[in-house]
């Protein structure tokens, strides 16, 4: 406590308070103290005993620039993931590995974050921490910008399918190989699910063919999930758990 300037002790005004310490990204505040008797919390009464004793109550707060730079990186890279749903699906290896570093620097920014921190508790004991929530929220999102393409290159490949000329395949002969007659029955396969529009597996079909247009829509929903995102967050700052006296 070096930077009290004065003996704090028993007989002092419990409602004066040093004035906040700064120390490089830290600052200290004592929010709270009180005089304590001698005889209540157990002290054995020797000549070397303390007369009176005071407790203090000190909240520790942080304004870093990691803080800053860690949360502005992080946003960052969710839009360079947003980038990515402008590139053409040909060009699959840059889409590929743009998601894919995003979602890497996030986490590896998360994994930073944590082994900065001491040992915590688990989620479910109200012992969250709002900056490695916003880091992992912000993790799922890149995560989200590679499982769309995966979704989106499936169901392209399913269009295409579906947009193939129908045309009479013949029935597979004696004649074929095994090879011949597996592609024979799929093609038959597909030519029935389009003159069969109703069936369950026709329905289903159609429906992972839809997902050839996902980066038109992720075009516009991924920015607004991720703003409405940022804002619940902000919004909920105040309601993460602090350290405080309890008496």
């Amino acid at each position: 406590m070096s930077w009290l300037t004065r003996t704090w002790g028993a007989n002092d005004d419990a409602s004066a308070l040093p004035p906040p310490y700064i120390s490089s990204e830290w600052t200290v505040q004592m929010t709270k103290r009180t005089s304590l008797n001698v005889s209540t919390i157990g002290i054995a009464q020797t000549p070397y005993a303390p007369k009176a004793v005071a407790r203090a109550c000190i909240r520790l707060t942080r304004d870093s620039v990691t803080y800053t730079f860690t949360l502005s990186v992080s946003v960052l890279l969710v839009f360079a993931a947003y980038c990515g749903f402008y590139i053409p699906a040909t060009a699959a290896p840059a889409r590929v590995a743009l998601a894919f570093l995003c979602f890497l620097m996030v986490l590896n920014n998360l994994n930073s974050v944590l082994a900065r921190l001491p040992p915590l508790m688990m989620p479910s004991s109200n012992y969250r921490v709002w900056m490695s929530d916003f880091l992992y929220g912000s993790m799922i999102f890149n995560w989200l910008a590679l499982v769309e393409f995966c979704a989106m290159c499936y169901g392209l490949e399913t269009f295409r399918k579906l947009q193939q000329p129908k045309k009479a395949i013949a029935e597979p002969s004696a004649s074929m190989s095994k090879v011949e007659v597996k592609l024979a029955r799929s093609a038959i396969r597909d030519v029935r699910m389009q003159m069969e529009p109703h069936s369950c597996e026709s329905r289903f079909v159609r429906a992972v063919a839809s997902m050839h247009n996902l980066d038109e829509i992720f075009r516009w929903l991924f920015p607004l999930a991720y703003v409405v995102f940022c804002v619940v967050m902000i919004s909920c700052v105040h309601l993460y758990k602090t350290t405080d006296c309890d008496w």
